[in-house]
């Protein structure tokens, strides 16, 4: 008999919400006894979530993850993959609780956000350092910061591509962002605007350099043509990458009351 899902409480939107309970469903009957909980994780777990083809990341928790335990809801994944543009990771309960502190990121946003679509909440007793997660997030950053760098370098002479770029990495960046609002204030920004806020008065950045990416990752027709301008523009979103990675290296972590 299948079990009951569990609404997830995060704000999505209502095809989505239907989308992810069926293929819990689905999983549910095929697995059985195997299944011990779904859940969301990533992008749609941010309320600075505002990609609508953005990848829905989803973690299968299950008792045995042998080949022939999963094989079985191969086709119920790649069906919610073509629909849904679903992405599935698969672990068992033993792995939830050796693997804290190699995916602190990830498993904040499942134990922190509601994010429970079907089963029992294995990641109530995860403990999650806050030294881990500031680790990881500087670590991401940084990547994001030099990956960056090197973009522009590589394509200086295709300006379009350039801010291709920039409309792909703001939504990303902005995540990490939120993730090291949480790191520093033990809560996660409630809006867009509430952790521009924060950025802007964290780190100390001038309102308009990023507020323009983030108008013209609203609104692409907004985006410059002109070579010099969009080299100004890539030039401000570096410097604010820069200075959020800086801070990620030095910050101090939020430290709950016992």
């Amino acid at each position: 008999m299948a079990r009951k899902s569990t609404p997830v409480q995060l704000s999505l939107p209502k095809d989505l919400q239907e989308k992810l309970q069926d293929f819990a469903q689905q999983i549910d009957v095929i697995a059985r006894d195997n299944l011990l909980a779904i859940y969301l994780y990533g992008s749609v777990t941010h309320k600075v979530f505002e990609n609508s083809n953005a990848q829905i990341n989803v973690l299968i928790v299950l008792k045995s993850a042998k080949v022939e335990n999963i094989e079985n809801i191969s086709q119920a994944v790649s069906k919610a993959r073509k629909s849904f543009n679903l992405e599935p990771t698969i672990i068992t309960k033993e792995e939830v609780k050796t693997s804290a502190d190699v995916f602190p990121i990830e498993f904040t946003d499942m134990k922190v956000k509601n994010s429970l679509i079907w089963g029992d909440d294995v990641f109530k007793n995860v403990h999650i350092s806050m030294e881990d997660l500031r680790l990881a997030c500087e670590l991401e950053v940084k990547k994001r910061l030099f990956h960056l760098r090197s973009y522009f370098v590589l394509n200086l002479k295709q300006p379009q591509l350039l801010v291709e770029k920039l409309l792909q990495d703001f939504p990303e960046f902005m995540m990490q962002a939120d993730t090291l609002f949480y790191i520093r204030s033990g809560h996660f920004a409630t809006s867009t605007d509430e952790l521009l806020k924060e950025i802007f008065k964290t780190f100390h950045v001038q309102n308009a350099k990023l507020k323009k990416v983030a108008e013209i990752y609203q609104n692409p027709n907004h985006a410059p043509s002109d070579l010099l301008e969009i080299v100004d523009l890539y030039n401000d979103y570096l410097s604010v990458v820069a200075k959020v990675a800086h801070f990620a290296d030095s910050m101090q972590v939020y430290k709950e009351e016992n």
